[in-house]
């Protein structure tokens, strides 16, 4: 059962990332399907299923409720509605990378 999510959640990954042209929803950036290299950790790029309204607040895996994001937008997001964040969506977003 594990495998099927597994493999289920990979392709609505690749769909969403073709349906956006690979671009992040909200820095619009360029994204990456699958993790580069061997260290395991999560390149900021890496492209990730961003639920519109959150899982936590009862939002589903539909393609109306689900967006690509980059790594760092998704996680400084958390489970904030798109609604609270509009200020950062389109070409005049926050950079979403970090500097080491």
């Amino acid at each position: 059962m594990a495998g099927r999510t597994v493999e289920y959640k990979r392709r609505k990954r690749a769909r969403l990332y073709e349906r956006q042209g690979g671009l992040c929803f909200y820095c619009k950036r360029l994204m990456v399907l699958a993790k580069g290299g061997d260290d395991g950790r999560c390149p900021s790029d890496l492209a990730t299923i961003e639920h519109l309204e959150p899982k936590s607040r009862g939002g589903t895996m539909s393609d109306a409720n689900t967006v690509a994001a980059c790594f760092w937008c998704n996680n400084d997001r958390s489970d904030g509605l798109v609604i609270n964040q509009s200020r950062r969506v389109g070409p005049q977003a926050r950079v979403c990378w970090q500097d080491d």
